[in-house]
């Protein structure tokens, strides 16, 4: 398994933060790497529809895809950005906070590129994510809730879409066992052994699109999982 690129909006603060806490920085990474790695290694993701349909999409459009989830769903959406082929595999977006920091490297040690914006920078989280987009032409996966209040999206992710000229695209992950925690938030746990239905809502033009039309791109996809169709094969 190869490496992803991380990547820092500062590069001259990311060293330096990295220099200041190197031990547990590295120690909380590499705990959340053995673990998740061991949960991803016994899982199963099915994305449905099939990516098939995704990457058409793409090769007539030929737009940045910016794949949106809520934040309860971000550590098992490693595992998403995994599974995509190359052509369609967003960058992770983490920002410099030492929350953010305890496993955000680990992401690039699964194999998924990631991009850490300053929180508190000379340009906005916002302007530094727009400018990652429109100079790499790279796909990226935001929570548009993250912060809270949660489960309810932010205008802020549209912004960056238009001016990104991208296309939105709605991810909702449907897991078994489903475990969760918190009560404002609650996050999805990763286990050893779960079944992952990764399914994602038509393209959305972000010239065309408003916080109530992505939402509701959104909510369509949080009809329970059918017990009776565990192979999406209709």
């Amino acid at each position: 398994m190869e490496s992803g690129q991380f990547t820092v909006a500062n590069q001259d603060e990311g060293r330096r933060r990295l220099s200041v806490g190197t031990l547990p920085y590295l120690l909380s990474n590499a705990l959340f790497f053995a673990y998740y790695y061991s949960c991803k290694s016994t899982s199963r993701l099915d994305w449905s529809p099939a990516v098939d349909e995704l990457q058409a999409h793409f090769d007539r459009e030929r737009r940045p895809i910016i794949y949106y989830a809520w934040h309860g769903d971000s550590w098992w959406s490693i595992y998403a950005a995994m599974s995509l082929p190359d052509a369609l595999r967003p960058v992770g977006i983490c920002n410099d906070g030492v929350l953010s920091r305890l496993n955000s490297t680990s992401g690039s040690w699964l194999g998924v590129d990631m991009f850490e914006f300053e929180r508190h920078g000379d340009s906005s989280p916002r302007d530094q994510i727009i400018d990652f987009v429109r100079s790499r032409q790279r796909h990226v996966m935001v929570f548009p809730d993250a912060g809270g209040p949660y489960r309810q999206l932010k205008p802020g992710v549209l912004s960056i879409a238009r001016d990104a000229n991208a296309d939105l695209v709605p991810i909702r992950l449907h897991v078994r066992p489903d475990v969760t925690i918190g009560r404002s938030m609650q996050h999805r746990i990763p286990l050893p052994f779960t079944r992952i239905e990764c399914r994602w809502g038509a393209p959305l033009r972000a010239d065309q699109a408003s916080v109530e039309s992505a939402t509701q791109r959104l909510e369509r996809l949080e009809v329970p999982v059918k017990e009776t169709s565990p192979d999406h094969s209709t």
